[in-house]
């Protein structure tokens, strides 16, 4: 395969279907730089232009209006809908965000960064940890040691009961996502109902220090209160 400019284009897209970005942009630079004449050449610069806008949030705000232009010509077209995500996101659009993380997924199932935007917009942006709960279960086994992740499914999972699961994966994102005031908060939560009083109220009184006026600071004195 080195040398055949096509079958690395292919591979490139199966890579890229899988959500495995950085694989796919190497595999398209070297279809293009084999050297062999190749049809296509056209577009893998298009690809490659467009697949680093992912996590490039500004860079493809800039290029929202070429973004735009190649949907109306191509809706189908992934790399453009995954920048459009990118683009909604950063305008603070959720819905457009969720319905570019939807059709990304309709066309690729296993896109990974899809489901790891969706599960954040549906917990944070939307008020519905449980219909983040997919979503996130998928992007754990792509992203296995992401703390976005694991504190999305971590709340998540808490919101099902599931509190020894909750625990552990809300235990995992503190050590990297340590000014996360919720956070902390459904960890203690969960060492609450996991009968650990001092885990729960270490992780409570924490909560309470990052954040003293949050959403769940009534029911975290409460709690503090009753651990005393």
């Amino acid at each position: 395969m080195g040398k055949n400019p096509d079958a690395l284009y292919d591979l490139a897209w199966s890579q890229y279907s899988l959500g495995n970005i950085s694989d796919a942009e190497a595999t398209m630079q070297n279809a293009l730089q084999t050297g062999a004449t190749f049809s296509r050449s056209d577009e893998a610069k298009r690809f490659l232009a467009l697949i680093p806008l992912w996590s490039q949030p500004e860079k493809a705000q800039q290029a929202a209006a070429q973004v735009q232009e190649i949907l109306k010509a191509d809706p189908n077209y992934v790399p453009a809908m995954v920048a459009a995500a990118a683009v909604y996101q950063q305008q603070g659009n959720v819905n457009g965000a969720k319905l570019a993380c939807e059709k990304t997924l309709a066309r690729f199932p296993l896109f990974a960064p899809a489901n790891k935007l969706l599960a954040t917009l549906y917990a944070e942006r939307l008020g519905g940890y449980q219909q983040a709960y997919e979503p996130a279960l998928k992007a754990r086994e792509a992203f296995p040691d992401d703390p976005d992740v694991a504190k999305t499914l971590g709340v998540a999972v808490y919101r099902r009961g599931d509190f020894k699961r909750a625990a552990q994966l809300l235990k995992e994102s503190a050590g990297k996502r340590t000014e996360d005031a919720e956070l902390f908060y459904y960890l203690g939560m969960a060492r609450y109902q996991l009968k650990e009083k001092n885990e729960s109220k270490s992780a409570l009184r924490q909560a309470m220090a990052l954040n003293a006026n949050g959403k769940f600071a009534a029911d975290a004195k409460k709690v503090l209160a009753e651990l005393k």
